[in-house]
């Protein structure tokens, strides 16, 4: 089975031969989004997808601070800056980045306890890696509207998502976006594959059937509340008819329960009361990465 190290180094590869070596790289160019299986546990029961990560620089900002970084979010993401030899630094705040984001991710968690499973039954993967707010400015790199179809360099980041998805052996799929369930119902030929009378698309990944929704942003008030309700009664129904209840989950720990299980990749104690109060860094855990959880 791929690893999420074989996906991290076929997409900085690409980014090599897109934007250039880094000592003489593009300029204004960010460093991917990058995963550890931190951040992508296999077995989870949801897997939600979106299209690229978003630059949210005071997110960074937050993190930097804490480690008594000075260097400015654009600067730390550069691709101008990247060495392989900072990789486990880059992962470690990256992780705790993607907890402080809670104004995206805490929908998820939301939906996952809504539905029957535990708020942290969940994997979010973004279909490409290209770090982009701006849909306008993001779009053009990897979707030529002209021929409506994606352009080599999205093609090359779609083909690394997908052995994501696969490692991350969802029981069912969100896509988030309207421009990923665009892209992802042409990949998977989704038009043929939709079930008439249970109201949900159907393809395998990891070896098996999954039920796949396809959504506009279900974060920032882009689906309404009718449209929610909506889709995690469809998505409970789903688990249902697929086997996947809250007492048969695969995933049997909370955030907020004591642990007395090491830290690594740079996160945060669980107890710790981090999702609730906002971020509590410990300068020396961020630091303190582990080969083993990072590259396996």
């Amino acid at each position: 089975m791929d690893t999420i190290s074989d996906v991290n180094q076929k997409i900085i590869k690409l980014w090599e031969e897109k934007f250039g070596e880094p000592e003489n790289p593009r300029e204004g160019v960010l460093i991917p989004l990058l995963y550890t299986p931190r951040m992508v546990e296999q077995e989870r029961a949801l897997l939600f997808l979106g299209s690229n990560p978003s630059f949210v620089p005071d997110a960074y900002r937050v993190v930097l601070d804490k480690r008594h970084d000075k260097t400015p979010p654009e600067t730390f993401l550069s691709w101008a800056n990247y060495r392989k030899g900072n990789l486990e630094e880059y992962l470690s705040v990256e992780i705790i980045v993607r907890h402080e984001y809670r104004r995206y991710f805490k929908a998820f968690e939301d939906i996952s306890e809504k539905v029957g499973l535990k708020r942290d039954n969940w994997n979010h993967i973004d279909l490409f890696f290209f770090r982009e707010t701006r849909q306008n400015e993001f779009k053009p790199m990897v979707y030529t509207a002209k021929d409506k179809s994606l352009t080599l360099f999205g093609q090359d980041q779609l083909n690394q998502s997908e052995r994501l998805i696969n490692y991350a052996q969802p029981n069912l799929v969100v896509v988030a976006n309207a421009f990923a369930a665009d892209v992802f119902l042409k990949k998977y030929d989704l038009e043929n594959k939709f079930d008439e009378r249970r109201g949900w698309y159907v393809s395998q990944f990891g070896g098996r059937d999954v039920p796949i929704f396809l959504s506009s942003m279900i974060t920032g008030g882009h689906l309404d509340t009718h449209s929610r309700k909506r889709l995690i009664w469809h998505i409970k129904e789903a688990l249902k008819e697929f086997g996947v209840t809250r007492t048969d989950e695969r995933i049997d720990k909370t955030l907020d329960a004591p642990s007395t299980s090491k830290v690594t990749d740079g996160e945060l104690p669980k107890g710790s009361g981090w999702m609730e109060k906002g971020i509590r860094v410990d300068e020396e855990r961020v630091k303190k990465v582990e080969k083993e959880d990072l590259w396996q």
